[in-house]
C-alpha cells in the first residue's frame, strides 16, 4: 500500500525528499549489486550526513538526455499498449522512509514501467534476450515493494538509435524478502 507524493520528478523539492530517504535507486548501492551507481559507503553517508556530490556538465547532459528519453519512450509506450502509464512518487504508507520514483504506473492495471536509457552492449543483448541486469530487477522490485504492485515492464532503450526492448519484470518476494 502508498500513497502518491504530489512532487515533480527532477524538481529541488524531489531531491530534498530523496536525500532523506530510500528510493529504488539506492537499493541496487546499498545490496552491492554490480552495476549500482554509487558505493555503499558513499550513499550511507550521504543519507547521514545529507552532503551530496555535485553533477559535472557532462553527466548532467547525459541525465537530460535520458529524461527526453524517458518522455518520448512511455509516450510511445502508452500508444502501443493503450494503457495510461504516468511519472509519479510513490510512499509507503507502512514506513514513509521508503519511496519510489516511478518512470510509469498504470493505476487501474497496477503496473509499473522502468525505462532505462544505455549504450551498454551487454546490457542491451539481455533485454533483446527478453532478460535485464541484476540491477535493474533490484530497483524495480523495490518499487514492486513499495507499491504493492505484482507486475511491470522494463523498456531498456538504445541510446544511439531509441530502439526500445521490453522486458516484462514479475514481482519476486523471495528477493523483496532479503
Amino acid at each position: 500500500m502508498f500513497k502518491t507524493v504530489n512532487i515533480e520528478q527532477g524538481h529541488k523539492s524531489w531531491h530534498e525528499l530523496r536525500a532523506k530517504r530510500i528510493g529504488a535507486s539506492d537499493i541496487a548501492s546499498i545490496m552491492g549489486v554490480q552495476g549500482s551507481y554509487k558505493k555503499r559507503a558513499e550513499l550511507l553517508k550521504e543519507k547521514i550526513t545529507g552532503e551530496t556530490k555535485s553533477v559535472d556538465a557532462f553527466t548532467q547532459s547525459l541525465f537530460d538526455l535520458g529524461h527526453a528519453i524517458e518522455l518520448e519512450t512511455r509516450d510511445s509506450f502508452n500508444a502501443a499498449t493503450g494503457k495510461t502509464f504516468i511519472p509519479l512518487v510513490a510512499q509507503s504508507i507502512e514506513n514513509d522512509f521508503f519511496i519510489a520514483s516511478l518512470d510509469g504506473a498504470d493505476l487501474e492495471h497496477k503496473e509499473i514501467i522502468e525505462i532505462k536509457s544505455t549504450r551498454k552492449e551487454d546490457y542491451l543483448a539481455l533485454a533483446a534476450d527478453n532478460k535485464i541486469p541484476e540491477v535493474y530487477n533490484v530497483q524495480m522490485q523495490w518499487q514492486f515493494f513499495v507499491t504493492g504492485f505484482h507486475s511491470g515492464y522494463c523498456l531498456v532503450v538504445d541510446s544511439r538509435d531509441k530502439k526500445a526492448h521490453v522486458v516484462e519484470v514479475k514481482r519476486d518476494d523471495i528477493l523483496i524478502g532479503i
